[in-house]
């Protein structure tokens, strides 16, 4: 028998894209779909819509919630699949998806996630352009805005849930920036061009219409994660081409476990550099600057009588 697939759809006053949503979830002849949708309380004629699929949707509500990751986190809670996704309910999955990643992602033993393309499409469904992912690495999450790589494409199995837990309910705008470095931290994501879902690219969406609060939000989580120094940058490049110069693949490999205890290294570095520079400036250079005026005002009231 197939992995059970577990698809979570968070959505709030989506009525005119939701159908596609769910018609592209309950269409896609996979026979081990578990399908979890949950509502914010819409006001608009998304019931209407839930209601017309709810015998073949597992599980559905509407109430109000704190959002669009308490939304997925309730999801994920209730999930008993062996691999898990959500799409947003402005997306779609391609036909084929699911058998595609349950014949490529395992969900046995070890935490995995995959990474297929995607569709851009703009709000009436127009194809603007496809996007893949042929790397994932500390500069993808670096210059995310450069390298991001598509949510509605990124599965994972149980057992990095049980890794990773769940999402952040503090964050609204780039929650799926946050459990992805997550998941990076705990392996590397197979990777595939394989087109599997649609973005709606569109002027409503939350992350295209509030920027700042993007930003905001992801300049917190990058400074949690990764350091930003550039001169610790280059001591991190340095150490990594000597690793490979002296052949240790543990260390020379981009693997995300050795670069996350990197990291907290640098961090530690960080921290008792700045100790070292507080100190030197207390216990020299602050008495000699202290000094120095000293001198000067006595020089300067010395030598004054002479300029009058």
């Amino acid at each position: 028998m197939r992995p059970k697939i577990s698809v979570i759809t968070p959505s709030f006053n989506q009525g005119s894209f939701l159908e596609q949503t769910i018609t592209s979830v309950l269409s896609q002849s996979y026979e081990n779909l578990e399908f979890i949708l949950i509502d914010g309380g819409s006001s608009d004629n998304s019931i209407e819509i839930i209601r017309k699929y709810s015998s073949r949707i597992t599980y559905w509500e509407s109430a109000p919630d704190d959002g669009q990751s308490s939304a997925i986190n309730k999801g994920l809670q209730i999930c008993s699949g062996d691999i898990i996704c959500w799409l947003n309910s402005d997306d779609t999955f391609l036909d084929g998806c699911l058998s595609f990643v349950a014949r490529n992602l395992s969900y046995h033993k070890t935490p995995q996630w995959l990474i297929g393309g995607t569709k851009v499409v703009d709000k009436d469904g127009r194809t603007l352009y496809d996007r893949s992912t042929h790397y994932v690495g500390i500069s993808t999450f670096s210059d995310w805005s450069k390298h991001w790589f598509p949510q509605q494409s990124t599965f994972w199995n149980r057992r990095m849930l049980q890794q990773v837990g769940f999402l952040r309910d503090d964050l609204h705008f780039i929650m799926d920036y946050d459990y992805w470095i997550r998941m990076f931290k705990v392996c590397n994501p197979i990777l595939s061009d394989e087109l599997l879902s649609t973005y709606r690219y569109h002027s409503d969406a939350k992350c295209i219409s509030k920027p700042s609060s993007v930003l905001s939000e992801l300049k917190l989580v990058h400074s949690k994660n990764f350091i930003t120094d550039k001169s610790l940058l280059i001591l991190h490049s340095l150490i990594r081409a000597s690793a490979f110069a002296y052949s240790l693949p543990a260390l020379s490999s981009a693997s995300p476990l050795y670069n996350a205890y990197l990291e907290k290294f640098f961090r530690v570095v960080i921290k008792v550099w700045t100790i070292i520079i507080d100190t030197f400036w207390n216990i020299i250079c602050r008495p000699l600057l202290y000094s120095s005026c000293i001198f000067s005002r006595f020089f300067v009231s010395l030598f004054r009588p002479l300029f009058n």
